[in-house]
């Protein structure tokens, strides 16, 4: 079933719904959307979702703020996460 992008980023609060929009069109042709549900826990206090596009899984992760406290390492991390698969 494909959805609106109002559909699919219902659970995205308000104020990071055209990061959330402008990512997922940067990325993906929004016509292989078909869900973007949440991904809960975490520490870092990032939303992330759990996008499917073209029948393959994605993860989205939207920073909320910005502060002292910030891994330098967690890029590094994502991207060796994300080589291995899963």
């Amino acid at each position: 079933m494909t959805m609106t992008s109002d559909q699919l980023l219902a659970s995205v609060p308000e104020a990071h719904r055209a990061t959330a929009r402008l990512a997922l069109t940067s990325a993906f042709d929004s016509s292989s959307l078909s869900g973007f549900d949440p991904v809960r826990g975490g520490a870092s206090g990032a939303l992330t979702y759990r996008v499917e596009a073209e029948g393959q899984p994605y993860l989205v992760r939207i920073e909320t703020r910005r502060d002292a406290l910030r891994n330098p390492h967690q890029y590094a991390c994502m991207q060796a996460a994300a080589g291995a698969g899963g």
